[in-house]
């Protein structure tokens, strides 16, 4: 499986950003960064989708796991806040978005 994105690594807002998404008025920090959706048919993420995010309802944060929004950064409306990143965030990004690259 090839990853599907336009977005380079160093493209993606860092953890802790929060948004708004188009489809929705409800504000949204971004926890996590590449995020694989299982495939359903044999419980393996090997035929899963690959999302540009993953996050949760801001400020009531992570209640449970059925609160988590996966979405891509094509659907992120307005940035209200980024969160911090460096040079080992950035690192750390451009190797993931290779492995990720080689399925």
């Amino acid at each position: 499986m090839g990853i599907k994105k336009n977005v380079e690594a160093r493209d993606l807002l860092p953890l802790g950003s929060v948004v708004t998404l188009k489809v929705m008025n409800k504000k949204i920090i971004i926890i996590r960064q590449y995020m694989y959706d299982i495939n359903e048919e044999d419980n393996s993420y090997s035929k899963g989708t690959i999302y540009d995010y993953s996050g949760v309802l801001w400020p009531e944060g992570d209640i449970n796991s059925d609160a988590r929004l996966a979405f891509d950064h094509d659907l992120i409306d307005t940035v209200f806040f980024n969160g911090y990143t460096n040079e080992e965030s950035l690192n750390y990004l451009e190797g993931l978005y290779e492995i990720i690259r080689k399925y």
